[in-house]
């Protein structure tokens, strides 16, 4: 179409750029779209065909805004997309963090607890240290009680023995005193 143009044959540069623009819609390109309406356009300016050059100019321009605002799209998906990318890391670290604080409260909880058992079972094993004391304690409290109490009959029998010896010993005196005076 552009040899054509230059060469002067504007109705033959006219039809292969119409050619090519049924090409490139078909095929969808907004890039080559704007390219074969803007050679359109200059093909009709060229031709002195003012209102079909404006249509096509038209139509060059609303391309470009659309592939602009396609283009915004694509660049607005891909940033949100880096975004909640990068959200979502930040959000797994977050929770790799938070894991990693459960799971030192967890061995925190963990060692109170078994430093906690160790203390009850300390206590424990005291107390049963203190009730075998205790338990001697109290069998030899009987014991001493018992001996405390046949110390008590024995010197009672020891007194009682003692009184009578001193009886006797005060009959024996009588009766040698009678019997040195009676001699």
């Amino acid at each position: 179409g552009e040899l054509e143009l230059e060469l002067g044959n504007i109705q033959e540069a006219i039809k292969r750029y119409e050619r090519g623009v049924d090409l490139t819609e078909q095929i969808g390109n907004p890039a080559m779209m704007v390219t074969a309406y803007n050679n359109m356009y200059t093909a009709y300016k060229t031709a002195d065909d003012a209102e079909n050059a404006l249509s096509w100019l038209e139509k060059a321009k609303e391309t470009e805004k659309e592939m602009n605002s396609s283009e915004r799209d694509h660049l607005r998906a891909q940033y949100e997309t880096k975004f909640n990318l990068k959200r979502a890391e930040q959000e797994r670290q977050l929770a790799e963090i938070q894991r990693t604080q459960q799971q030192a409260q967890l061995q925190q909880q963990r060692l109170i607890i078994m430093l906690g058992l160790a203390g009850i079972c300390l206590l424990l094993i005291s107390g049963f240290v203190l009730l075998r004391i205790n338990k001697k304690r109290q069998d030899a409290n009987v014991k001493l009680i018992e001996s405390n109490q046949q110390l008590k009959e024995l010197n009672q029998t020891v007194q009682d023995q003692k009184e009578e010896l001193e009886r006797l010993n005060n009959v024996k005196t009588k009766l040698f005193a009678i019997i040195a005076h009676d001699l």
